[in-house]
């Protein structure tokens, strides 16, 4: 999927960087986006609906000329497969000329197709503290439609083509689809994630965070002999007067302090060969039902 200003429903706006907020159409999610330094960020709170994609495509177009990272901050239940590879499409697009991050702040939940969303991110951060859902993919059943039952070929193939390129490890997946059966959801913290080096999460945030709505308080002073010496006063926090949602409030100081402060972890590739087999269960990621 390529972006252009010629794509339907997405106009090329020429605009300085400010915070600018609008839901997708006919949705309720809360969105926000705002730009510092050469970065985009954009917070999106809410399921994964139709006008999402559209909502980051155009908020790209808006500033693509002026940044060169683009961080996803994602609060999400999930939402239908369709509308989910919609917004990843554009994620592929933006990430073809802009370096994409995705992040999953202390508190968060990112769950059931948020997660492929999430996979986009060349960088992917995630707090200790985020909660995380995983389940099967569903289908319509019956004559009339409406009931559902799980989908485990659709399941297999999402988690094929999103998981396994996004370098998640093979053997945490066949795990995951052990627990999943049988319509069970398998819910993990972004600790047991980075515990279990799933390869999901590359960067972890800690559980500390400073209080945005509280002014920052002077360091108290060390008695000394040695004559005071300059210092830089500590910058203020202007962002935090912003009228955001609390997901953003919180997303400038999360990105200053992630290169500083995140531990790297060293995330096992993927190792492409045949998982062994479970006495347990036969389901694997390479296996045909």
């Amino acid at each position: 999927m390529a972006l252009s200003a010629a794509s339907p429903g997405l106009a090329l706006e020429a605009k300085t960087p400010n915070i600018t907020a609008g839901p997708p159409a006919g949705a309720e999610p809360r969105v926000q986006t705002f730009v510092q330094d050469d970065t985009l960020f954009i917070g999106y709170t809410g399921e994964v609906v139709p006008g999402m994609a559209k909502f980051i495509a155009s908020e790209f177009l808006k500033y693509r000329g002026i940044t060169h990272r683009v961080v996803l901050i994602l609060d999400s239940g999930g939402g239908q497969v369709g509308d989910g590879k919609k917004v990843i499409e554009v994620l592929c697009a933006i990430r073809q000329t802009h370096q994409l991050e995705t992040a999953v702040l202390q508190g968060a939940t990112c769950a059931s197709m948020c997660v492929p969303i999430y996979l986009q991110g060349t960088e992917r951060h995630g707090a200790a503290s985020s909660l995380w859902l995983f389940h099967d993919a569903i289908k319509a059943s019956g004559e009339d439609g409406a009931q559902t039952v799980a989908d485990e070929d659709e399941t297999l193939r999402l988690f094929r083509r999103y998981f396994v390129e996004a370098g998640v490890r093979v053997g945490w997946i066949n795990h995951v689809l052990r627990k999943i059966a049988h319509g069970c959801n398998f819910w993990q913290t972004g600790r047991d994630l980075v515990a279990a080096t799933a390869g999901v999460i590359t960067g972890e945030l800690g559980d500390v965070t400073e209080r945005p709505e509280l002014e920052p308080t002077a360091a108290p002073k060390q008695k000394t002999q040695q004559p005071p010496q300059p210092s830089a006063a500590r910058p203020g926090m202007p962002w935090s007067r912003w009228p955001g949602h609390g997901a953003l409030k919180l997303a400038r100081h999360a990105y200053s302090h992630l290169r500083a402060t995140m531990a790297r972890l060293s995330v096992s590739r993927l190792c492409l060969c045949q998982p062994r087999s479970d006495p347990r269960s036969k389901r694997g990621i390479f296996m045909v039902r």
